[in-house]
């Protein structure tokens, strides 16, 4: 049980990082904390996320944020479930 709310509070301050990063428009920041909590989860538990959109040049890399804003929509979902499952698995483990 030490160990989910161990998990727990680093879970918090990513999601809270990613929050404060979609509400500002950087995009970046968002895949980086979804990457990042993806990697606190043990590797059988973490999800297979789509890949990143890269851009073909500067100016559209700059322009356009609908691609990276549908990847930080599909890949939190992915997330979010995968750190669901985890904790379930855990609390079977204990029997709760």
């Amino acid at each position: 049980m030490a160990l989910i709310e161990i998990m727990s509070s680093a879970f918090t301050q990513y999601r809270s990082g990613l929050v404060y990063a979609v509400q500002y428009g950087d995009y970046g920041a968002a895949i980086l904390f979804i990457k990042a909590m993806s990697a606190i989860l043990p590797p059988n538990f973490r999800p297979a996320l789509p890949p990143i959109p890269t851009p073909k040049d500067l100016s559209s890399d700059l322009q356009d944020k609908n691609s990276k804003w549908d990847w930080c929509q599909r890949a939190n979902y992915l997330m979010e479930e995968a750190i669901s499952k985890w904790i379930y698995s855990n609390l079977a483990r204990m029997n709760m």
